[in-house]
C-alpha cells in the first residue's frame, strides 16, 4: 500500500500554488490572491444593491430640493419665459460653451506640461465626460475627469490627473474672484441696498487677499518641496498607526503637486495657463451674457431684477447651457466606444479612487467584475 506524504513533503507544492484562485463569491468564504480587493469579491451583490439604493436616495433628496424650492412659482409663467427666450443667443451661448470646454482641454494640457504630455483629443474627452458626469450624479461624477484621462494616455500617472485638476481648481478659485473684484468698480446696487456696497466691496477685497496669499503659499512649497517631502515621509513613517497607503497616497501627490506648481514660477508656462483660463472664462461670461440679452435681459456688469419666473428661466436654461454640450460629447463618445460604459459606471467606485489616489494603474482588472455563479481554478 502506497504511504501518505507527510505535511512537510507537500509544502514546497502548496507554496508553489499560493497563487492560484479558487472563489466562491456568494460563500462565506472565499480564497484567492492577496492582491484581490476583499471588497469586491465578499459580497457584490449586496455592495451594488447599496449603490442603487443610494442612487434612489440621493434622486429623491432632488426632487424633494427642487418641490422646495418651487412650490411656490408659477409654472406656467417659467414655461411662458422659456418658449419667448431668443433662440438664436441661445445657440450662440451653447457655441460659447462648446468652445469653452475646448480651451479647458487646452489648459489641462499646459497644466500636465511639467509632468507628461497628453494628446488634446483625450483630454478633450476626459473633460467632456467628466462635466456630463457631473450633471448626471452630482458632485459624485468630480471623480470621472482625473481618472478617465489615464485611462485614455497611459503616459498620465493618476496622481498627476488629480493634482493638476486642483491646480484648476485653484486658477478658476482666483478667476471667480477676480472677476467678482472687478465688478464691484462698476456694481450699481439697488438704492434700498446701497448701505451694503462698502460690505460687500470689503468682501471682494478680502478675497483677493486670501487669494495672493494661496498662491505665495504654493510657490514657497513648489522652492522648497524637496524638504518638505522628504520630512513629511520620515514623519509619516514613525507613525506606525497610518496605514502604508495613506503615506503613499499623501507622499505621492505631494511630489506630482510641487512638479505641476512649475506652471508658477516659470514666466512662459505661467502666463499659457493664465491666457487659457481668461479665455475658458471669458467665453463662460459672454455665453451667460446671452442667455440675459436671450430673455430681454439688457445686463452687463450692473444688477438688475427680474420676476421670480423669469429668474427660475433663467437659472434652469443656464444649466442646460453650461453643461448640456458636455452631456451630449460626451454621449456620442460612449456611443462611438471611446470610453466604456461598464467602466464609467465603476469610475465612482471607492476602488477606482483608491488606486487613483494611491498612483496605481488603472487598468481593465480594476473594472471587471466577478463571475458570481463560477469557480475558477488556475493550475
Amino acid at each position: 500500500m502506497r504511504q501518505a506524504r507527510p505535511v512537510t513533503a507537500i509544502a514546497p507544492y502548496v507554496a508553489r500554488h499560493v497563487e492560484n484562485v479558487v472563489a466562491f463569491p456568494l460563500s462565506p468564504i472565499s480564497c484567492g490572491s492577496g492582491s484581490l480587493r476583499v471588497n469586491n469579491i465578499n459580497n457584490p451583490l449586496k455592495s451594488n444593491t447599496r449603490k442603487y439604493l443610494e442612487f434612489v436616495a440621493l434622486c429623491l433628496l432632488a426632487i424633494a430640493i427642487i418641490w422646495w424650492f418651487g412650490r411656490k412659482l408659477n409654472w406656467s409663467e417659467v414655461r411662458h419665459s422659456v418658449s419667448h427666450a431668443n433662440p438664436y443667443l441661445l445657440g450662440l451661448a451653447v457655441l460659447l460653451i462648446s468652445v469653452a470646454y475646448v480651451f479647458r482641454a487646452a489648459r489641462w494640457g499646459a497644466l500636465l506640461a511639467p509632468l507628461t504630455t497628453a494628446s488634446l483629443k483625450n483630454l478633450f474627452v476626459a473633460t467632456t465626460v467628466g462635466f456630463g458626469a457631473v450633471f448626471l450624479v452630482g458632485r459624485a461624477g468630480e471623480v470621472v475627469r482625473p481618472v478617465v484621462l489615464p485611462m485614455r494616455e497611459p503616459r498620465v500617472r493618476p496622481a498627476a490627473s488629480f493634482v493638476t485638476i486642483m491646480i484648476e481648481r485653484i486658477y478658476d478659485s482666483i478667476a471667480v474672484v477676480v472677476f467678482f473684484a472687478v465688478n464691484l468698480l462698476w456694481f450699481r446696487p439697488p438704492v434700498i441696498a446701497a448701505g451694503n456696497l462698502m460690505r460687500i466691496r470689503a468682501v471682494g477685497i478680502g478675497l483677493l487677499v486670501v487669494a495672493a496669499a494661496g498662491v505665495f503659499g504654493l510657490t514657497q512649497f513648489r522652492k522648497r518641496s524637496e524638504g518638505a517631502v522628504a520630512g513629511l515621509k520620515t514623519l509619516l513613517e514613525r507613525r506606525r498607526f497610518i496605514p502604508a497607503a495613506i503615506t503613499t497616497a499623501i507622499l505621492s501627490i505631494l511630489e506630482q503637486l510641487a512638479k505641476a506648481l512649475r506652471v508658477l514660477v516659470d514666466a512662459r508656462e505661467l502666463a499659457v495657463t493664465v491666457g487659457w483660463t481668461a479665455m475658458v472664462w471669458f467665453a463662460i461670461a459672454f455665453a451667460n451674457m446671452f442667455v440675459l440679452r436671450a430673455f430681454g435681459l439688457r445686463v452687463g456688469i450692473t444688477e438688475t431684477g427680474v420676476a421670480k419666473e423669469t429668474a427660475a428661466a433663467i437659472s434652469i436654461v443656464l444649466g442646460l447651457v453650461d453643461f448640456g454640450p458636455a452631456v451630449i460629447i460626451g454621449f456620442l463618445y460612449l456611443i462611438r466606444g471611446d470610453v466604456n460604459l461598464a467602466q464609467l459606471r465603476s469610475l465612482t467606485s471607492a476602488d477606482a479612487v483608491e488606486h487613483a489616489v494611491e498612483d496605481e494603474p488603472i487598468t481593465d482588472e480594476l473594472f471587471r467584475q466577478p463571475n458570481l455563479g463560477a469557480t475558477a481554478i488556475k493550475d
